[in-house]
C-alpha cells in the first residue's frame, strides 16, 4: 500500500491485532478519535475521577430519561406567558366547578385567607421598618403580591408579600445614612420604587430565558448561610425599637430614623421597660400559644399578641404607669392612605443609576432564591414534583408582581417561605386562600387603618425577633463541628458576607468559592502513568496515559509530567482513555508540550479521545497555531496504526485514517 505523503504509526493497545483490510477510509476532519468500547461515554470515564460527581451525573441522567418526561413537557407549557390567559380561564371555571361541589373546602380557603392576612399585617408593618419605608408601602407590596402570586404563580398555595429577606437589601436607598443620604426622603422612596421596577424587569427575563435551572449551582452551605445571616441582619433592624429622638431635638421619630439621629433610650425611662416587657410577652405567645389544645391551631398568634399588646398599652402602659410606647400611629399614621394610582417613579434632575441598578439585581437574585425555597417547600408539603416549569412560572409571576409594585409605589417582595408554611399547614391547598389573603389586605389598608395604627411597634418587634428565631438554622453549631474545613468556611463566609453587605452577595460568593474549591479539588485528581508500547518494526513509544478531569488548574500539572522531554524517544503517545479535557486551557497544555517535543525534532500524538474531549480539541484548536499537534485514530477497535498526513506549518493539521 502506497502512503504517499502519510507516516505509519503504529501505536498498539493491549490486544494486538493486525490492520483490519475491509476498513473503509475515512472523510478528512480535523479531529475525530474513535472511542475505545471500553470507554463508551465520559461518564465512563470520569468515573474513577469523583465519586461524588459520578453519582449526581447519573441521578441527573436518570431524571432525564424519566417515564413522566412527557407530563413533564406537557406541564413546561404552563410557563409561556402567551398561554396564562387560556390556562388561567380554564383554571378558573375548574376552580368554580370544584368549589361549587366543595363548599366545605372553599370555606377552608377563606378561612386560609383571612388568616394569612392576620399573620402577614404585623410582618409587613415589621418588614417596612426594615426597608426604611413607612408601613402603608410595605402592605400595598403584600397585597399586590399576594393577589399576582397566589394566582399565578408556580404552584398553589404560595404566600407572597414583603419579604424580610429583600427588606434589608433596600436601606442603602432609603435610609438617611444610605448612599442617597443628601437626597430628600421622598426621592430616595422614588429611587427605591424604580429599583423595584426593574427588580421585576430582571425576574421576569430570568423566567422567560429559562435560567432558573441555573440555581441547582447553589450548594447546600450557602443555603445555611443564606438563612443565618438573614436572620442576624433582621435581628440587628429590629435595634431602633429600643431607640428614640434625642431629647435636645423633638420631631417625629421617623423623622430621626431616617435621618439617622437616634439614640439608645435610657434604662431610667419607665418607657424603655415597658417597651422590653412587650417585646418579652410577645415572644412567650408567639412561642407558647401555638402549642395550646384546640384553639392553638384555630387563632394566629400574630393575632392573639397584637390585642394582647393592644390591651396592656392602653389598659395599663398609658393609664396607670404613665409610661407609653411607641404605636404604628407614632411612627407613620395610615388612617390618611388611599388607594395608590400607577405612575412612573420620578428621580429628580440627578438619578443615581448605579444605586438603582445593584439594587435591582441584589433584589432579584435574592427574590428569586427566597421564592424557589419556598417552591421547594410548598411542593414538599403538599407532595408535589417540583418541575423546571414551575420554577419557571414562579419567576415570571414574582417579576409581574414588582412590577406592578414599582408602578404603584410599595416596596416589593417576594414568595414568603414562613407564611406560606403555616398557610399549608392550615389546610389551603388551592390558589383561592392567597388571592384572598392579598385582597383582605388590600381591603384592610384602605378601611381599617384607625385600627392598625394602635398596635405598639415592640410588640411587632417581638414578632420579628421570633421569626429571627426560627429563620436562624441551628445545628449550624453540630455542622461547624463535624464537616470539612472547607464547608465550614463556605457557611460561615455566606453568613458574614450576609450580615455585612447584603444577601445577594453572600449567596454569589458562596458559589464562587465553592466553585474554586471544586476545581482545586480535581485538579488534584489528574494523574499519570508511564509505559513503552513496541511497533511492529520494534520501535518503542513511550506512553503517558493520564487519569482524571484535565481542566486549567490542572494544566501546571500536566506540563510537569513531561519532565524527560530530552529522553523521551521520538514518538510519544498521551493517551486520554482515563481523562476528560474540560476547557481550552488543557487543550493550549497539550500544544505547549507538543511545541516542546517538535523543538527536539519528535512527534507527540494524542489518542482515546472521548466525545467531550473531542469536543474541546476541534472547537479550540483553530483559534491558535495548531501546526505541531498531532491527533492519532485507530483505524478500528482492534488496531492501532495511524496514518498522519504532514502539512506546511503555516495551516492547521488536518487528520485523517488510511488503511
Amino acid at each position: 500500500m502506497d502512503l504517499g505523503d502519510f507516516e505509519a504509526i503504529a501505536t498498539p493497545r493491549e490486544r494486538q491485532s493486525t490492520t483490519s483490510s475491509n476498513s473503509n477510509e475515512s472523510l478528512p476532519f480535523m479531529v475525530a478519535l474513535e472511542e475505545p468500547r471500553e470507554h463508551k461515554n465520559v461518564l465512563h470515564a470520569v468515573k474513577d475521577t469523583s465519586s461524588i460527581l459520578w453519582q449526581d451525573l447519573l441521578r441527573r441522567v436518570a431524571r432525564s430519561d424519566d417515564d413522566n418526561a412527557a407530563s413533564l413537557r406537557k406541564s413546561t407549557r404552563v410557563c409561556t406567558p402567551l398561554l396564562w390567559n387560556q390556562q388561567s380561564r380554564a383554571y378558573v371555571i375548574h376552580s368554580v366547578k370544584h368549589y361549587t361541589s366543595n363548599f366545605p373546602e372553599f370555606q377552608r380557603e377563606i378561612f386560609c385567607g383571612v388568616a394569612v392576612m392576620l399573620l402577614q399585617a404585623p410582618e409587613t408593618i415589621a418588614f417596612s421598618y426594615v426597608a426604611g419605608v413607612d408601613p402603608i408601602v410595605g402592605l400595598y407590596a403584600t397585597a399586590f403580591l399576594g393577589i399576582i402570586i397566589g394566582a399565578f404563580g408556580g404552584t398553589a398555595g404560595i404566600v407572597a408579600g414583603a419579604a424580610g429577606a429583600l427588606a434589608v437589601v433596600m436601606p442603602p436607598i432609603t435610609s438617611g445614612t444610605g448612599v442617597l443620604k443628601d437626597r430628600p426622603y421622598d426621592e430616595r422612596m422614588q429611587h427605591l420604587f424604580m429599583a423595584v421596577f426593574f427588580t421585576g424587569v430582571f425576574q421576569f427575563a430570568f423566567g422567560l430565558l429559562g435560567l432558573t435551572r441555573f440555581l441547582s449551582m447553589v450548594p447546600k452551605t450557602a443555603m445555611i448561610g443564606f438563612l443565618n445571616g438573614l436572620s442576624l441582619v433582621m435581628f440587628y433592624a429590629q435595634l431602633p425599637t429600643f431607640q428614640q429622638c434625642p431629647l435636645s431635638v423633638q420631631p417625629d421619630f421617623h423623622t430621626c430614623m431616617r435621618d439617622g439621629t437616634l439614640e439608645w433610650m435610657a434604662p431610667r425611662d419607665p418607657s424603655t421597660w415597658t417597651t422590653v416587657f412587650l417585646v418579652v410577652l410577645t415572644m412567650f405567645i408567639m412561642h407558647v400559644f401555638p402549642k395550646l389544645p384546640r384553639i392553638g391551631h384555630l387563632v394566629p398568634p400574630t393575632l392573639v399578641v397584637a390585642l394582647v399588646c393592644v390591651g396592656l398599652e392602653f389598659g395599663v402602659h398609658r393609664p396607670l404607669l404613665h409610661a407609653p410606647t411607641r404605636t404604628i400611629r407614632d411612627i407613620s399614621p395610615l388612617s390618611d392612605s388611599s388607594f395608590p394610582t400607577p405612575r412612573w417613579p420620578s428621580l429628580g434632575s440627578s438619578p443615581n443609576w448605579t444605586i438603582i441598578v445593584t439594587t435591582s439585581a441584589s433584589l432579584s437574585i435574592v427574590g428569586i432564591f427566597e421564592s424557589l425555597l419556598t417552591l421547594q417547600v410548598v411542593c414538599e408539603l403538599t407532595q408535589r414534583p417540583v418541575t423546571n416549569a414551575m420554577c419557571r412560572q414562579e419567576t415570571l409571576a414574582q417579576g409581574l408582581g414588582n412590577v406592578v409594585c414599582g408602578l404603584f409605589g410599595a416596596m416589593g417582595g417576594a414568595s414568603m417561605i414562613g407564611q406560606s408554611t403555616g398557610s399549608i399547614l392550615n389546610g389551603a391547598r388551592g390558589r383561592l386562600s392567597a388571592v384572598v389573603g392579598g385582597f383582605v389586605m388590600l381591603a384592610v389598608v384602605m378601611g381599617a387603618g384607625p385600627v392598625v395604627e394602635v398596635v405598639p411597634v415592640a410588640c411587632l418587634t417581638g414578632v420579628m425577633f421570633i421569626i429571627c428565631y426560627h429563620t436562624f438554622y441551628w445545628p449550624t453549631f453540630r455542622l461547624l463541628l463535624r464537616l470539612q474545613l472547607v464547608d465550614v468556611v463556605g457557611i460561615v463566609l455566606v453568613t458574614a458576607l450576609a450580615a455585612a453587605i447584603n444577601l445577594a452577595v453572600a449567596v454569589i460568593g458562596g458559589i464562587v468559592w465553592h466553585a474554586l474549591v471544586h476545581v482545586w479539588q480535581h485538579s488534584r485528581l489528574l494523574t499519570h502513568t508511564t509505559f513503552t508500547e513496541v511497533e511492529p518494526d520494534g520501535t518503542d513509544i513511550k506512553v503517558y496515559a493520564f487519569k482524571g478531569t484535565f481542566l486549567f488548574s490542572s494544566a501546571t500539572a500536566f506540563r510537569d509530567a513531561f519532565a524527560s522531554v530530552h529522553d523521551d524517544p521520538a514518538t510519544v503517545v498521551v493517551d486520554f482513555a482515563q481523562c476528560l479535557i474540560v476547557d481550552f486551557s488543557a487543550v493550549a497544555a497539550v500544544r505547549q508540550v507538543a511545541l516542546r517535543y517538535r523543538q527536539l525534532g519528535k512527534k507527540l500524538v494524542v489518542r482515546h479521545l472521548n466525545d467531550e474531549s473531542k469536543r474541546e480539541f476541534t472547537n479550540d484548536l483553530p483559534w491558535v497555531h495548531t501546526h505541531h499537534v498531532t491527533v492519532a485514530q485507530p483505524n478500528d477497535t482492534d488496531s492501532s496504526t495511524v496514518h498522519v498526513k504532514e502539512i506546511p506549518d503555516d495551516n492547521v493539521r488536518a487528520i485523517r485514517s488510511e488503511v
